[in-house]
């Protein structure tokens, strides 16, 4: 389930500080927003008006059940996990324990 900025805050920011747009900390809650799936409205709303024009008879049939599109699996590099500062603390810090 995506985060919401209050968790992804929380995360980022333990302590409670201030976070103002556009800085390093901003960017960081919005790529692990990201990261866990959420999806921004700029990329949810409709890309073009014009209704798509059934090529085939199902198609054209508006009670046959159609294939939905799923999104991406959202599968997340090591490399782009630890680019939040919080992340990598907490490996570094499991990686001292030993």
């Amino acid at each position: 389930m995506p985060m919401t900025f209050g968790e992804a805050y929380h995360v980022v920011c333990p302590d409670g500080g201030e976070v103002l747009p556009n800085s390093r900390e901003y960017h960081q809650i919005m790529e692990l927003m990201k990261q866990s799936g959420y999806v921004p409205l700029n990329e949810r709303l409709v890309k073009d008006m014009e209704p798509k024009k059934p090529r085939t008879v199902q198609e054209a049939m508006p009670f046959i059940e159609r294939k939905v599109q799923t999104e991406p699996s959202g599968k997340i590099s090591k490399r782009q996990w630890l680019s939040i500062d919080a992340h990598r603390e907490a490996f570094n810090k499991h990686l001292n324990k030993k």
